[in-house]
Order: structure tokens, then sequence, then C-alpha cells
């Protein structure tokens, strides 16, 4: 279900692209530090993150069993990341946006955001459930849009 892929991969693409011709220059450093100073087990970490929030959610909280020590322990490894990418990586960065352009800042922190449903969305195991609900659609739905 390459549509799928694309219409997510379009989706994202608007988000960072409208992000980037809102932006001030703090904001754009900013950013560009965060995007450049991530690594791949940082993108981890945030994904992991986004989901646990994610978890918490109203209308889901009841499904998703998701422990609470490893809800704290995603918590803590995402607290140790802002950490070193705003307190060690981007300190210059950070204080500027958050001087001159505290939008700019928290922006910046959507992109983050944006990367980690990015990194979730690459994995494979997540693609394919993403088109399993394929398999649920009746057969007079798929006779009626042909």
């Amino acid at each position: 279900m390459t549509k799928v892929k694309i219409f997510f991969y379009f989706l994202v693409t608007f988000l960072i692209s409208t992000t980037a011709f809102s932006s001030t220059i703090y904001q754009k450093e900013i950013t560009n530090c965060l995007l450049k100073n991530t690594s791949e087990r940082d993108k981890i970490i945030l994904a992991r993150w986004l989901m646990t929030a994610m978890s918490e959610h109203s209308s889901i909280r009841s499904k998703i069993d998701l422990p609470t020590r490893t809800k704290q322990e995603f918590q803590q490894s995402f607290a140790n990341y802002v950490e070193y990418i705003i307190g060690d990586k981007c300190l210059k960065e950070a204080k500027n946006a958050i001087r001159y352009d505290e939008k700019g800042f928290e922006k910046a922190f959507e992109v983050l955001g944006e990367v980690a449903m990015i990194n979730l969305m690459n994995d494979p195991n997540v693609m394919k459930s993403l088109e399993e609900w394929v398999n649920y659609v009746s057969e007079d739905f798929i006779k009626k849009i042909n």
C-alpha cells in the first residue's frame, strides 16, 4: 500500500516546509542544531517518548498496557536527551531562541516530534500494520469504488 506511504511523506514534508517558511533565524538555528545533533539512537528515544505520550490518549489508554516502569524509563531517556541536546550541543541556539523567539523554540521541538514520527513510520513493521486495515474492507466497498 504505497499510497499510504506517499500520503504520509507528503504530509510530513508539508508540515516541515510550512514550519520552515514561517521561521525566524533563531528558530532555524535551533532547529538545524537539534536535527544535526540527533543521532539514530536519539531518534529511537524520541519515538519511544512519543508513543508513551500517545498511549495516554483518553480514547486508547485503557487498550494499551504499557507498564508504568516502561513509561518512566522512556520519559527519563527523553529527559536525558533534552538535557544533552539543549544543555550541551545546542545551548547557544537554545538561549537565543528562548530569548528572542520563544514560539520558534517551541516549533523546533515540533520538528523533533515529526522526526520521531518519521522514525516510527520508516519501520517496516509499522508500515505493514498501517496497511493491514485493507484486509477488513468489504468487497461491496471495493466494487463501489471501482
